[in-house]
C-alpha cells in the first residue's frame, strides 16, 4: 500500500514521470514481482473456488501476460511476501480484522467466499502450496528456449521480509544493471528512488483500468480498487490455462520511470546533492504516513500536503544551511525544527477548526444589486427565474411563507428564457424579510432583488402605482435583530466563524467590518459609517468606536459552549493571540489537552497515563522522529529492527516533534519472528482455521490467555470526507512477549516453520541448474539493449525529455515546489485548490522566480544526445 496517495500526486506534479516508449514487449535486465498483489487479483477472478488448481492456472496465466510485457535477460525475480517487521503487522492486522468485521456485517460475504483471502499470510498451509507450485513453475519455464540462460528465483512466504524489501536487496547489490518492478505498491517508488541504481522502472497498472475479458465470457467488468494487478479471463479449470496475448493487456499498464522522478526532484532544488535530497524528500514524505506510522493531520497529500513541505524545504535552503537527515540516515532535529514549525501554522488552524473555532466555509462574492436605493417604494420586488409553467397562483404560494403578505404579482415581458414577476407587498417589512429569504417554486430557487416598477415592462397591465413606504426604519430594526441573533445564543455557540473572532479579544468585541461579508448586510446596507448608528439603540448590544472603527459585542458571552471550562475558554483566546503573532508552535501548545484527549485510543503497555499530556506527547514525539529514522534505514539500508513499531494509533503534533530534543533512542536489534507468530498477531479470531489445530484455541477461546488481543467488536475513526479505507481501526496492540509465552504453551520451538532461503534454477547448456539463491551473489553481466550512458532503448526519447526539463529548470536556477494539476480536496477552511492548465498553483504562480529563457541551447544538446544514444544501438543489440 505504502503511501496513500502519492502516486497520484506524483503523476500529476512530475514531467514524464509516465515514460513513453516503443511499446512492449520491454527489454530489461532483471525483472522483479511483487507477487501477492498478483495473487490477490487471481483470486478476485476465481470463481471456481473449491478447486484450488483452478487459482494456480490463473496466476500461471498472469506470469505469462507479465513476461509478454517485459522480457528479463538475465533475472526473473518473483517474491512472496515472508515475515514482516513488527511496525508493517500492526497495519496487516488493522486491514484483516476490519475486513472481518465488515464480512460478518455484510453476512452474504461468507456464503460466497469459500476461500478465507487472510489465506493470503506467511505461514498458512496455502502458502506453501503455492510456493511449491511457483517452484514448479519455474522450472518448467527456464527449459523453454526463449528463456534458457535466464535465471528464475522464487522467495517463498519463507523467506523473511516484505516481498518489495526482498527486491530491493537484489537490487542495490546490483546496481550496474537496469531493473523493471512489477507492483501497485507505491513503496516501491519510494525504493526505486533512493537505491543505487540509475535505471530503475517501475510498470503498473492505469488507474480505475476495466479488464479486457474475451468475447465469449461477456462483457467487460468494472475492476476492483485495489493496489492488485490486472488478469485475463481464464479457461475452465479442467484444461490447462492458456498464455494470454499482450496485446489486449498491453494498454491497461504504464510504465513508470523512477528516473524522471529524480529528475524533476534535482530540477526543483538544483544546488542540492541528490542522495540527501532524495534522504530528506523520503524523510519528508513520513509526516504523510505509511504503513508504518500515522499521517500528522496538517500535512494531508489529499489536501496539497507534499506540495506545502516541499515549499517549506525550499525556504529552508538545505544546500546552505543543512540538510534534514545526515548522511548515516538520522535525523538533524535542529533542522527538523524549523520545517515543523512551517507546519505549525497550519495544524493550530485545524486544532481551532476542531474546537468550533475555525473560518468555516469560504464566502462567495455578492453580485447582487446592493442595498435599496433612496427611490425604492419599500413594496417592489422582482423574483426569478420562474419557470414558464408556474402559475401566479404557485408564486403568490411562494412569496407568502413566513407571514409576508403578498398585494399582487405581475409577470414581466421577456422574449425567451425562465420568466421573471414583479412582486408587490402590503407592508414594508414583509418586502424587507424577503429580499434576504430563500424562496423556491417546485425545485426551483428563486432570486429575489428590490425594484422601481416604473422602469419595468409587463405582460399585462403594469401594478397600480403605490404610495411609497417609510422602508428604512423597517430595514434598520431588521439590521438589529440580524446583529442579536449572530452574537446572541441560539446561533453563536455554533457559528465558528464569529466565535472565533469573539474569542480573539478579552472583551469581546468584534469589528464591524466582519459583519460585512454576510449575505444578509451585502443585501441590506454595506455602508460601516450608517451601521454603528443604526445598531446603536439596541437594548442587546455594546457600541465601541464610530464609523468605520466601530465595534460591536453582545452585553452577555454566548461564545463559551456548555461543555467547555473556564481554563479552555483561556487557553482558547491565549492560542489565537499567539497565532496573531506568528508564534505558531506556541499556538498549538496551548491545545495539546483538546487534541490527546479526542485523538488517545488504545496505547502498548508501559505508555504514559492519558492525564500526563506532557508525557504522553513526548511519548508519541520520540516514537514517531524515531519512527522516520526507521523508515529512512528501512528504505535505503534494510530493516534495521524487526521489532519496532510505533506505539499508538495516532500521531503526534508536529508543533510536539518542534520540542524534541536529541538524540533518538536507537531502535532494539532483534530477529524475524516465526510465521505462527505472525499469525497469532495479524490474524482475526473468524481466521483461526488457517492456525494449526493446535493453536485455534488461542484466537476461538474467550478465557485464552491472549483473549484480549481479539476483540469481536471494536471502534473505527472515520474523519468526515475520508473513505472507509482510511479509517482508523481502534485495536488493542497485542504484546509480543505474551503471544510468544501463549505460543510456547502450545508447542515446541522445534514445531516452528524453519526459514527457506529463495531458490533459484536456470538452465545452461542444456542443463538444469538450481540453488540457494542470495541478494549478494553475482549475476552475469547485462544483456539488455542500452544506449552510450545505459539507458534501455526503448526508453531513449523519455531520457531525452527529462534532461531537457532538467536544462530548462536549471536555467531558471530551479523552482522551488509548486502545484500540480487537478483539482484538490477541500482544506479545512472550506477552500478549494485551484491550478492553472501548467500544473502551477494560482496562489504560488507569481513566487516561481526566474523569466522563461530561451530552449535552443537545451534543445541542441538534448537532440545530440539523443543521436550519440541511438548510433550505439546496432552494437549494443549484437553484444545482447
Amino acid at each position: 500500500m505504502g503511501v496513500p496517495g502519492f502516486y497520484r500526486w506524483a503523476v500529476r506534479r512530475v514531467p514524464h514521470l509516465r515514460a513513453k516508449s516503443t511499446g512492449p514487449p520491454y527489454e530489461f535486465d532483471n525483472l522483479y514481482l511483487d507477487f501477492n498483489g498478483v495473487v490477490h487479483t487471481c483470486v478476485n477472478d476465481w470463481t471456481l473456488q473449491e478447486q484450488e488448481d483452478h487459482l494456480f492456472q490463473l496466476i500461471e496465466a498472469q506470469l505469462a501476460v507479465l513476461l509478454s510485457l517485459v522480457t528479463p535477460k538475465v533475472l526473473l525475480y518473483v517474491a512472496l511476501d515472508g515475515v514482516a517487521p513488527r511496525a508493517k503487522m500492526n497495519q496487516q492486522r488493522s486491514r484483516r480484522f476490519r475486513k472481518a468485521q465488515e464480512t460478518d456485517a455484510d453476512g452474504i460475504d461468507a456464503v460466497i467466499d469459500v476461500f478465507d483471502r487472510n489465506a493470503i499470510t506467511p505461514g498458512t498451509p496455502f502458502m506453501q502450496r503455492l510456493s511449491d507450485r511457483l517452484r514448479h513453475w519455474a522450472a518448467s519455464q527456464v527449459a523453454v528456449p526463449d528463456l534458457q540462460g535466464l535465471s528464475i528465483v522464487i522467495s517463498c512466504d519463507r523467506d523473511p521480509g516484505e516481498g518489495e524489501h526482498k527486491i530491493m536487496e537484489v537490487i542495490r547489490n546490483h546496481p550496474e544493471h537496469t531493473h523493471c518492478l512489477c507492483s501497485n505498491d507505491a513503496d516501491l517508488v519510494f525504493l526505486g528512488l533512493v537505491c543505487e541504481s540509475e535505471h530503475v522502472y517501475l510498470l503498473r497498472t492505469k488507474p480505475n483500468y476495466e479488464k479486457r475479458v474475451r468475447t465469449d465470457t461477456g462483457p467487460s467488468q468494472e475492476a476492483p480498487d485495489s493496489d492488485a494487478l490486472p488478469l485475463p479471463a481464464a479457461e475452465p479449470a479442467a484444461e490447462p490455462a492458456a498464455s494470454a496475448a499482450a496485446g489486449p493487456m498491453a494498454e491497461d499498464y504504464e510504465m513508470l520511470s523512477i528516473v524522471a522522478l529524480r529528475a524533476w526532484l534535482s530540477s526543483q532544488f538544483p544546488d542540492c546533492l541528490p542522495n540527501r535530497l532524495l534522504a530528506d524528500f523520503v524523510a519528508m514524505c513520513c509526516l504523510v504516513g505509511n504503513d508504518f506510522l500515522p499521517h500528522i493531520a496538517a500535512v494531508d497529500i489529499y489536501d496539497g500536503g507534499l506540495d506545502k513541505l516541499l515549499a517549506a524545504y525550499y525556504q529552508l535552503k538545505p544546500a546552505v544551511n543543512g540538510y534534514l537527515t545526515t548522511a548515516d540516515l538520522t535525523l538533524d532535529l535542529p533542522r527538523w525544527r524549523g520545517l515543523l514549525e512551517t507546519v505549525a501554522q497550519e495544524e493550530a488552524e485545524i486544532l481551532l477548526a476542531m474546537l468550533g473555532l475555525g473560518w468555516g466555509p469560504k464566502q462567495l462574492p455578492y453580485r447582487g444589486p446592493g442595498p435599496p436605493s433612496s427611490n425604492w417604494d419599500g413594496l417592489s420586488v422582482v423574483v426569478s427565474p420562474v419557470p414558464r409553467k408556474a402559475t401566479a397562483a404557485q408564486l403568490w404560494a411562494a412569496m407568502s411563507k413566513q407571514g409576508c403578505i403578498v398585494k399582487s404579482v405581475h409577470q414581466l415581458k421577456q422574449s425567451r428564457g425562465p420568466a421573471s414577476w414583479l412582486v408587490c407587498f402590503a407592508e414594508p417589512a414583509s418586502a424587507v424579510r424577503t429580499l434576504v429569504a430563500t424562496r423556491r417554486i417546485e425545485t426551483q430557487r428563486l432570486q429575489v432583488t428590490w425594484a422601481v416598477p416604473s422602469g419595468l415592462q409587463f405582460e399585462e397591465s403594469p401594478p397600480e402605482p403605490a404610495e411609497a413606504m417609510n422602508w428604512r426604519e423597517e430595514l434598520n430594526r431588521s439590521v438589529r435583530e440580524s446583529f442579536e441573533y449572530w452574537l446572541g445564543p441560539e446561533n453563536l455557540p455554533n457559528d465558528a466563524f464569529l466565535r472565533r473572532h469573539v474569542r480573539q479579544r478579552r472583551d469581546r468585541f468584534v469589528p464591524l467590518r466582519v459583519f460585512v461579508m454576510f449575505r444578509r448586510l451585502r443585501v441590506w446596507m454595506q455602508d460601516l459609517a450608517q451601521l454603528a448608528q443604526v445598531l446603536a439603540p439596541s437594548e442587546l448590544l455594546e457600541i465601541w468606536g464610530e464609523g468605520r472603527q466601530a465595534w460591536v459585542r453582545h452585553k452577555v458571552d454566548h461564545s463559551r459552549r456548555p461543555n467547555e471550562s473556564e481554563d479552555q475558554v483561556e487557553r482558547q483566546t491565549a492560542c489565537l493571540e499567539l497565532l496573531a503573532t506568528r508564534r505558531c508552535v506556541d499556538a498549538v501548545l496551548m491545545l495539546r489537552p483538546e487534541y490527546y484527549a479526542r485523538y488517545g485510543g488504545p496505547v502498548t503497555s508501559g505508555s504514559p497515563a492519558a492525564d500526563d499530556i506532557a508525557a504522553v506527547e513526548h511519548h508519541r514525539s520520540v516514537a514517531f522522529l524515531t519512527g522516520i529514522e526507521w523508515v529512512l534505514h528501512y528504505y535505503v539500508r534494510g530493516c534495521r529492527s524487526w521489532s519496532w513499531f510505533y506505539p499508538a494509533h495516532y500521531p503526534p503534533l508536529c508543533a510536539g516533534l518542534a520540542s524534541v530534543q536529541g538524540p533518538l533512542p536507537a531502535p532494539p536489534l532483534d530477529a524475524p519472528v516465526a510465521p505462527e507468530l505472525q499469525l497469532l498477531a495479524v490474524l482475526p479470531p473468524q481466521s483461526s482455521p488457517l492456525l494449526p489445530q493446535r493453536l485455534r484455541p488461542l484466537l476461538e477461546d474467550r478465557q485464552s490467555p491472549i483473549a484480549d488481543f481479539y476483540p469481536l467488536h471494536f471502534e473505527t475513526d472515520l474523519k468526515e470526507g475520508d473513505k472507509e479505507w482510511q479509517a482508523i481501526v481502534l485495536l488493542p496492540f497485542v504484546d509480543e512477549e505474551r503471544l510468544r509465552k501463549a505460543l510456547f504453551s502450545v508447542l515446541q520451538e522445534t514445531d516452528l516453520s524453519k526459514s527457506k532461503p529463495a531458490q533459484a534454477v536456470v538452465v545452461e547448456e542444456a542443463v538444469l541448474r538450481s540453488w540457494n539463491f542470495a541478494a549478494s551473489e553475482s549475476l552475469p553481466q547485462s544483456r539488455a539493449c542500452r544506449d552510450a550512458e545505459g539507458v534501455p532503448l526503448q526508453f531513449a526519447e523519455a531520457a531525452a525529455a527529462v534532461l531537457l526539463l532538467a536544462t530548462e529548470t536549471a536555467r531558471k536556477g530551479g523552482k522551488g515546489a509548486q502545484q500540480g494539476k487537478g483539482k484538490g480536496k477541500r482544506g479545512q477552511n472550506g477552500s478549494s485548490m485551484k491550478r492553472t492548465e501548467n500544473g502551477e498553483d494560482k496562489a504560488d504562480a507569481g513566487a516561481i522566480s526566474g523569466e522563461r529563457a530561451s530552449l535552443h541551447n537545451g534543445l541542441a544538446a538534448a537532440a545530440a544526445s539523443l543521436l550519440a544514444r541511438m548510433s550505439c544501438h546496432d552494437q549494443q543489440c549484437s553484444i545482447a
